[in-house]
């Protein structure tokens, strides 16, 4: 990453060594963070466990992302909030992702977690549905299952993700709907499948 600055509070950098377990560099936490090349980044302590990051960039916003552990001490990532500038040109969000999960898996966090807002009827945000396009998954409530069940294709359902992988999304486009989202960073997962698949069809993909 080029041209970045990280500015600590007082206790942050505390913080980021007992959650990471070794000194990180800057360009590190950036790139864990979502940044983008210029950006720079305000570290503060957040209700006492969490590192919060505030992501100061031209084409953005607000951009902030908080780095906490579980009650099982997992490394995770909570995104709280991404906004670009209504004059940025597409992408800018999918190469901020691109550039997270990357990171992310570097330093080895198992997860990313947000709440993805919006809906249909709900026209400022969209995060429902971009979320789901990159890979995020949650569970399907009974009545979205139930009105699925109609569809052969996509009846038995139970993410929103699996969703997704049968075709579903002209479907959650319509109907879905917010609600907290995950993206497991395994090599595995179906979430790096289908976000793999996503940048591979947008020509993004290194293979």
């Amino acid at each position: 990453m080029q041209n970045i600055t990280v500015n600590y509070a007082a206790g942050a950098a505390d913080l980021a060594l007992d959650l990471f377990g070794r000194a990180i560099a800057d360009e590190e936490l950036a790139a864990a963070a979502g940044a983008l090349d210029g950006a720079a980044l305000s570290v503060s302590v957040r209700k006492g466990r969490e590192l919060f990051v505030e992501i100061t960039h031209p084409l953005i916003v607000r951009q902030e992302r908080g780095f906490r552990r579980d009650a099982n001490g997992e490394l995770y990532i909570w995104n709280h909030y991404f906004e670009k500038r209504h004059d940025a040109a597409p992408g800018v969000g999918l190469r901020s992702f691109k550039i997270q999960v990357e990171g992310a898996r570097r330093l080895g966090v198992k997860r990313i977690e947000l709440w993805a807002a919006g809906d249909l009827n709900d026209r400022s945000y969209n995060g429902y549905l971009t979320w789901a396009i990159f890979g995020f998954d949650a569970p399907l409530t009974l009545r979205e299952r139930q009105e699925l069940s109609v569809d052969p294709q996509l009846a038995g359902v139970q993410t929103v993700n699996d969703l997704f992988q049968r075709g579903g999304r002209k479907w959650w486009q319509d109907y879905g709907t917010a609600r907290r989202m995950r993206f497991d960073l395994a090599d595995d997962s179906s979430m790096m499948q289908q976000f793999r698949t996503y940048l591979k069809g947008k020509g993004l993909s290194k293979e």
